[in-house]
């Protein structure tokens, strides 16, 4: 039982640590356009850096099993489905889309790759790896459908445009194409120079610390707006429901190790920024998607404590 607690401390407590110096930093220190260059920065070069070296260097014989990576695609694709039936009933046509996205999109790469620093062993980072181009693509599928569908009539876009907003996020998406420029390297054994490699480090070691400090910048609004009870319910769904929901029927499939180690960090991964960031510029209600954002940000590090604790006891990761 101590050794679970430990287990479960140790992969938590890097996380809360920068997400709480990162929000210290953004309120003493650094201003909030540093935080949007460090987005940038983590999304265009440290994280695509990160996956790439990860790819090259991985064996083929560490790769996840598909049916893994399925299931996490299913557990997405159930929980869009689930919501959106709710709230389509529930919720006013303004909130539906915040709130739907705020429930099953995940910060699966960032929280990912530092859970496989701290909990599993380098083939769960390449699995991490591995999943995240699905998730990526599903994720921005399903985001942008259901906002396009609860925009306002007058302000939705065409079927064909859907599409073609569509395939130009996925094909122009950085983790995308570097998971596509490590793959050659991956299926012919390529090895890069050592000189490359050292390179390649200084950015990848630079992502997840990043990402972190930028995860904890998100700040309250600095207007006096009160607790939305939508935003808490997406809370409770994103961090509570969704990972007990679907851990329980990939323990109960018989997922084991990385398997389901994938399962749970999608899971008890908060909400993306890009849904707040979505949500606005497609004309949902952006505050919704901010306090979705910012309490599953909050709270993400008690429930990877719980669900990492519950595993490491049953001794499946």
């Amino acid at each position: 039982m101590f050794e679970c607690f430990i287990y479960s401390l140790s992969a938590v407590a890097p996380i809360l640590f920068m997400i709480l110096l990162g929000n210290i930093l953004s309120r003493k220190m650094l201003s909030r356009s540093f935080f949007d260059q460090c987005d940038k920065l983590v999304f265009r070069v440290a994280l695509p850096v990160y996956i790439f070296s990860k790819l090259v260097s991985a064996d083929i014989s560490q790769l996840p099993e598909m049916s893994a990576i399925i299931f996490c695609m299913a557990a997405i694709f159930t929980t869009f489905l689930l919501v959106s039936i709710g709230a389509y009933f529930l919720l006013p046509l303004e909130k539906r889309g915040a709130f739907i996205h705020g429930t099953f999109r995940a910060n699966f790469s960032i929280i990912g790759f530092v859970l496989a620093e701290t909990m599993l062993d380098e083939s769960g980072a390449t699995a991490i790896a591995c999943a995240t181009p699905f998730i990526i693509i599903i994720s921005n599928v399903l985001a942008t459908t259901t906002l396009t569908i609860n925009m306002p009539r007058e302000k939705r876009m065409s079927f064909g445009k859907l599409v073609l907003n569509i395939v130009k996020n996925i094909s122009t998406n950085p983790l995308i194409l570097s998971i596509l420029v490590a793959l050659p390297f991956m299926i012919f054994g390529i090895k890069l120079p050592e000189i490359a490699t050292d390179s390649l480090n200084y950015l990848k070691n630079i992502a997840t610390p990043l990402a972190l400090l930028s995860l904890g910048a998100v700040s309250p609004s600095e207007e006096k707006t009160r607790i939305m009870p939508e935003a808490v319910v997406a809370t409770v769904i994103k961090l509570i429901v969704m990972p007990a929901t679907f851990i329980s029927i990939a323990y109960l499939l018989g997922l084991r190790g990385n398997s389901i180690a994938l399962v749970m960090v999608l899971g008890t991964s908060p909400t993306a920024v890009t849904s707040y960031i979505m949500s606005k510029s497609m004309h949902s209600h952006a505050e919704l998607a901010r306090q979705i954002v910012l309490f599953t940000t909050v709270c993400c590090s008690f429930t990877i404590f719980v669900f990492a604790f519950i595993l490491r006891y049953l001794q499946v990761i």
